[in-house]
């Protein structure tokens, strides 16, 4: 009977032994799993942080030249002007078709020349505002016509709503300004990019502060992204990064008389009627160090 007994305690302790090695194997297995899969996770982390859309590149503090390219949020840029604090720069390329389209939010370019000029594969032409399409005078339209963006009321064709860049819904409403297209596309551009997104949010770029000929932009608007100014594209040694994807609108727009004609560059300064089209490049300023 003790016997017995020894043996049925000692098939109950082995049994328990090898229950215990099994959950132990278990879960030293699970912790190892959990290791593995932790190490994937900052791998593909690493990874993403490391691609060229997500990259923020600390733009050190040191004296950069006009023209000479830099890289920042996962794209190249080519200096306009160091500050000494920090650096404005326009994007090397011109804004591609998908970009331009996407960020407008219109239909296909090749059936919509009203906003698109000359498009290809991998770049696309604007227009600064709308093209007004024909009309008969003796049978104007109902309400207000042509507000869309900068162009003028056919109903009255002596007066041109002023090509600004981004007014508030008062000076729409009341002063007859309206906001270009290149200003739309950058805005949605730039609200799209993750990699100047997140540039932002760790505040490395700078509120703009610039006028566009009829209005002044301070740094309190929060705006920071626009495209280049005139005396930007008709400064010393501008050469050097002006010969990329001519011609592109510039920011500075004419005054007073002018108010249907804005500025292009391309091969030089023009004075172009606000429908005329060129390509759109990007600028920033990035704080160094």
């Amino acid at each position: 009977m003790k016997k017995n007994g020894f043996m049925a305690t000692s098939l109950i302790y082995s049994f328990f032994l090898v229950f215990l090695m099994l959950m132990i194997t278990l879960l030293a297995k699970d912790v190892n799993n959990r290791i593995l899969l932790k190490a994937v996770k900052d791998e593909i982390r690493s990874g993403l942080e490391q691609d060229a859309e997500f990259v923020i590149d600390k733009l050190e503090s040191k004296n950069y030249i006009v023209g000479s390219t830099v890289s920042f949020a996962g794209e190249n840029w080519q200096v306009i002007n160091d500050k000494g604090t920090s650096i404005v720069l326009i994007l090397q390329r011109t804004l591609t078709r998908g970009e331009i389209v996407n960020a407008l939010g219109s239909s296909i370019e090749t059936t919509n020349t009203a906003y698109y000029g000359t498009c290809d594969a991998t770049s696309c032409q604007v227009r600064s505002c709308r093209e007004v399409p024909a009309f008969n005078i003796n049978t104007p339209p109902v309400g207000i016509y042509g507000r869309e963006n900068c162009f003028y009321d056919p109903r009255n064709p002596t007066q041109y709503i002023k090509a600004s860049w981004l007014p508030t819904t008062t000076q729409v409403e009341t002063q007859n300004f309206g906001q270009r297209i290149p200003s739309t596309i950058v805005m949605n551009w730039f609200q799209s990019h993750s990699g100047l997104q997140r540039a932002l949010d760790l505040g490395k770029l700078n509120a703009l502060a610039f006028d566009d000929g009829f209005l002044h932009y301070d740094a309190s608007r929060k705006i920071y992204v626009r495209i280049p100014l005139q005396s930007e594209v008709t400064a010393a040694n501008s050469s050097s990064w002006t010969s990329i994807g001519q011609p592109f609108h510039i920011l500075s727009n004419m005054n007073a008389t002018g108010q249907n004609q804005v500025h292009i560059y391309g091969p030089g300064l023009r004075l172009e009627f606000s429908t005329a089209i060129a390509f759109i490049r990007p600028v920033i300023e990035v704080k160094e160090g």
